[in-house]
């Protein structure tokens, strides 16, 4: 699904309301799980894999495009959709970003994957208690 409004190019799983539990572990490599939570996933990434284990999420991408350019699609992004965010830059290749909407919280690492040409980004959502 493609909120073309807001995120022009940005991918959110196909549930648009709160995270309903899992009944059972979901494991899908190359491809976002449908019951993924609206939470961005950048939009040139390639997926690894994303999984579900009850009322928590996670996902795990690389890109082509520079860290930078990621870090900023997530500061932009997280702005526009008016979560609460906080970005600690943990090392000169390593953001984390912390995050919250109204329903979940949730990180999203950028850093330099081990190959040091591509991008790593690791998505981890729960539901906001």
């Amino acid at each position: 699904v493609f909120l073309s409004i807001v995120l022009t190019g940005c991918r959110l799983s196909n549930n648009l309301t709160a995270v309903e539990k899992v009944e059972k572990d979901i494991f899908v490599r190359g491809a976002v799980i449908s019951s993924f939570p609206p939470v961005p996933i950048y939009p040139k990434a390639q997926i690894i894999e994303s999984y579900a284990t009850e009322a928590n999420y996670g996902a795990s991408a690389v890109s082509d495009e520079g860290l930078d350019k990621v870090v900023e699609f997530y500061r932009q992004t997280f702005l526009q959709l008016g979560w609460e965010n906080s970005l600690i830059r943990q090392s000169a290749n390593n953001y984390l970003f912390q995050f919250k909407s109204q329903e979940y919280r949730g990180s999203v690492v950028v850093n330099l994957a081990a190959d040091n040409k591509k991008t790593a980004i690791t998505v981890t959502v729960s539901p906001r208690q």
